[in-house]
C-alpha cells in the first residue's frame, strides 16, 4: 500500500511521480491518496474570489501540479492505477476553514461582506475548538461519502488500485 497526503501538487513531474507509486506495489496494491486539485466548478466562493483577482489558497506558491478532476483522474489511470473511488473534499471550506481563507480576505479593501463573514466564522471557530474542528472534520467525513463522488471542490480523496491490465505506463529511471 502507499498512501500520500498533501503531496501531488508539490511534485515537478507527476507522471513520473505516480509511474514510481506503481512500480513500487504489487499487483493489486492500493493507492490511498489526498490530492490538492485545481479549484472545481461547485467552489463557489473561491472561484468567486479568483475571478476577482484574489487567489485563497495558503499555499498558492507552493502548489506546482493543480489538476482539474478529470485531469486528475486520467493522470493516475494513465500511471496504470484503476481508481475504486475518488471523493471531493470541504465544499464548504468557506465555513469549514476560515483560517485559510482569513489572511487573504482581511488584507483586502474589497469584499466586505464576506470580509465580515469570514472574521466572523474564524473567530467563532477559533473560540469552540477544540469542538468546532472536530465538528468540521466529522462534518467533512460525511459530506465526502454522501456528497463527495459528485461534486468538484478544491481537493480529492482517492482509493485507487495497481491495474492488472498491461498499459504504456511510462518508465521510471
Amino acid at each position: 500500500m502507499v498512501y500520500t497526503s498533501d503531496v501531488l501538487g508539490h511534485v515537478v513531474d507527476v507522471p513520473h511521480w505516480l509511474s514510481d507509486l506503481n512500480r513500487v506495489l504489487k499487483p493489486g496494491g492500493v493507492l490511498a491518496m489526498f490530492s490538492e486539485s485545481k479549484l472545481g466548478k461547485h467552489a463557489w466562493v473561491r472561484n468567486y474570489l479568483l475571478n476577482r483577482g484574489l487567489n485563497t489558497d495558503p499555499h498558492a506558491e507552493f502548489h506546482i501540479s493543480l489538476f482539474g478532476k478529470q485531469e486528475l483522474r486520467t493522470c493516475i489511470h494513465d500511471a496504470g492505477f484503476d481508481i475504486k473511488k475518488m471523493y471531493s473534499t470541504f465544499w464548504v471550506k468557506f465555513l469549514a476553514h476560515p483560517d485559510e481563507l482569513y489572511d487573504a480576505l482581511q488584507n483586502q479593501k474589497k469584499f466586505p461582506v464576506l470580509r465580515f463573514l469570514n472574521k466572523l466564522f474564524f473567530w467563532m471557530k477559533k473560540k469552540t475548538h477544540p469542538f468546532s474542528t472536530a465538528f468540521w472534520e466529522l462534518y467533512g467525513l460525511i459530506e465526502m461519502v454522501t456528497i463527495g463522488r459528485w461534486i468538484e471542490s478544491q481537493g480529492y480523496v482517492i482509493l485507487g488500485v495497481k491495474s492488472s491490465k498491461v498499459r504504456n505506463v511510462r518508465k521510471v529511471l
